[in-house]
């Protein structure tokens, strides 16, 4: 029986194909706890209803916690304990749980509209004395899937006056969704924006799920904590926190998997430890190479089973370049020259060097180290960004982790045209110069000061080429912390 979409659909059946395993994982990397040096406690029950706060209270005079249970313990110990009142919401409930009395009860739910079922979060939180103050609140929110709608739907300036937010997550299997996911990585985007993950905890009530191989807990509890509170020191490295506890009492506790959190990206420094400069194609699933040349190392990233992308400015190089990956389909090439601007029109230098030393910047101590290299004629190419290829080709960069370049100087100047989508990769390779290799061209200081804003540190150097007067050559690696 042939089980297509013709045949299923008329049966009620919606078939789909699922979420890529390297878009899952570039998600769940950003969700790796930090460390902030701000110490964890648990406010509310032993079990359910009760969850890992950082311990930064002071200013802090208000929670909004929507979603009602029979269990009142997390803002009954907010309140006796550090004098922090909360507000309620639920339309599925008449009031507040039986012996707590809360600021107020809102008989709603907390959603994207406002009618006579649902409010929006912003909405909720505005109308509340509370908000015309300078004081920070929290955020408890276990809405049984409703996260997703309410945060998108809030202003960022709402959402910012919340210091702690507490999350239960639902829906993790509907992750394998392609549309769905969408509105995760929405979701995510907005949080992680100006916060910081500080706790992960599957809730034990549901067990894992199996998502093309990428092993998730079908529902976890989020702690963030708001980005101007504290600075990042590496990742959590211990699981489960000591203060964990399972929130059913009559199932075993479930453990964070593995591949949520950072023992392995931790352990980076070994995994470079051989001075092996491409052990990193051995963690990724594809890459982005500018500064193509005729595509050297095709075979390598074929042996990988790599996804990759090709740029490639000069024209006599791009056709060589196009020949020679083509047995390898998940490889592709594109004709352009990278800078920071569109249409720019540039003079660029070709080299003698089978154009390896291209640029499109005047040669100037380079030659100290190769002499006989020199240019051999120039031409006219118009540059445009990193960003307006990933646009206008409509690449899906969830699939390419690693951004390798070596374009002689310009480095930089493409960095700088790729904006915001530089969050998107984890690792970036590059040959760089630490003094003037090129008139004008970026240097190894210039690319880690710029990478660093990014939460990008260098990894792992390798000097292949010094020059009598001083100067080096270097490839290095950065990773995204």
């Amino acid at each position: 029986m042939n089980l297509d979409k013709n045949t299923l659909f008329p049966q009620g059946v919606y078939c789909e194909e699922m979420t890529s395993p390297a878009r899952l994982n570039t998600l769940i990397e950003k969700l790796f706890p930090v460390k902030t040096g701000i110490d964890l406690v648990r406010v509310g029950g032993a079990n359910d209803g009760g969850y890992l706060l950082p311990n930064d209270f002071q200013g802090i005079d208000t929670c909004f916690s929507p979603g009602v249970d029979v269990n009142s313990s997390f803002e009954t110990e907010l309140l006796t304990k550090y004098q922090i009142e909360s507000h309620l919401a639920d339309y599925s409930v008449e009031g507040p749980p039986n012996g707590f009395t809360p600021k107020s009860f809102t008989k709603k739910f907390i959603g994207a509209m406002n009618d006579d079922t649902y409010t929006t979060l912003d909405t909720w939180v505005r109308k509340q004395e509370e908000f015309d103050s300078e004081h920070d609140f929290i955020l408890q929110m276990d809405i049984e899937g409703g996260e997703y709608e309410s945060i998108i739907s809030t202003p960022i300036e709402t959402i910012k006056r919340f210091r702690i937010i507490a999350l239960e997550l639902h829906q993790i299997e509907s992750w394998g969704h392609p549309l769905f996911f969408k509105f995760v990585e929405t979701f995510f985007s907005k949080l992680l924006q100006h916060f910081y993950v500080v706790h992960n905890h599957p809730n034990n009530c549901c067990g894992l799920v199996n998502l093309g191989g990428v092993i998730a807990p079908r529902v976890f509890e989020l702690t963030l904590l708001r980005k101007d509170r504290a600075t990042p020191d590496g990742f959590v490295m211990d699981f489960p926190h000591p203060l964990d506890a399972g929130n059913e009492t009559y199932r075993p506790d479930l453990i964070l998997p593995q591949n949520w959190h950072s023992q392995n990206a931790s352990s980076m420094t070994d995994f470079f430890a051989d001075h092996h400069p491409n052990r990193f194609l051995e963690a990724i699933t594809g890459l982005v190479h500018i500064g193509a040349s005729v595509g050297q190392e095709r075979q390598q990233y074929e042996e990988h089973g790599l996804d990759v992308i090709w740029v490639e400015p000069i024209p006599e190089v791009f056709e060589r370049l196009v020949n020679n990956i083509a047995p390898y389909p998940k490889q592709h090439a594109y004709q352009c020259l990278l800078t920071d601007e569109h249409d720019k029109t540039y003079q660029f230098h070709i080299s003698s060097n089978a154009g390896e030393s291209s640029s499109i910047f005047e040669l100037a101590r380079h030659k100290e180290i190769w002499p006989e290299v020199h240019y051999t004629n120039s031409i006219e190419l118009n540059s445009t960004t990193f960003a307006r290829l990933v646009a206008k080709e409509s690449i899906d960069l969830g699939k390419y982790q690693a951004l390798v370049m070596d374009t002689q100087g310009s480095e930089l100047l493409i960095l700088q045209g790729a904006g915001e989508l530089l969050n998107q990769f984890h690792i970036i390779k590059v040959e760089a110069a630490d003094f003037e290799a090129y008139a004008g061209c970026c240097r190894v200081e210039d690319l880690s000061s710029y990478l660093k804003d990014f939460g990008f540190i260098e990894l792992w150097r390798n000097q292949f080429a010094q020059s009598a007067s001083g100067g080096s050559y270097f490839d290095l690696i950065y990773i995204r912390q």
